[in-house]
């Protein structure tokens, strides 16, 4: 088995931590923020403190609804790796005003999942 992507462990301590104090589906950031503390409880998050009220800030719409535990560590996953990603080791590509000769049709539209290009879990009901 491969091992756990960085942050796993962060994220999964998160979302039982979530889960042991509210019920799915938590439906907006306030819900969120109310599992855990208020807006001025401070969270320790990659060797930083940050406000819970931060959140408001950092999660699009897109983030809710939270159908379970499973889909929160989906997402929480899932923004960690973005973020990882943005950290440095990429270079950017060749700057073009229009798509190159050989690049095709784009793909069709009838085909995009959930908008915001979060991932979902869908059949898992709230934890018993």
């Amino acid at each position: 088995m491969a091992p756990a992507p960085q942050g796993y462990q962060e994220v999964q301590r998160y979302a039982d931590r979530i889960s042991e104090r509210t019920d799915y589906p938590i439906r907006n950031v306030g819900d969120l923020v109310h599992a855990l503390g208020d807006e001025d409880t401070e969270v320790q998050h990659r060797g930083r403190r940050i406000k819970l009220g931060q959140l408001r800030r950092m999660l699009p719409e897109s983030f809710f609804p939270v159908e379970s535990r499973e889909d929160l560590i989906a997402k929480l996953g899932h923004l960690e790796v973005r973020s990882q990603q943005g950290a440095g080791g990429h270079e950017a590509g060749e700057q073009r005003d229009r798509p190159a000769d050989d690049a095709g049709d784009p793909p069709s539209a009838e085909h995009v999942g959930r908008p915001g290009g979060f991932p979902g879990l869908r059949g898992h009901g709230k934890r018993q």
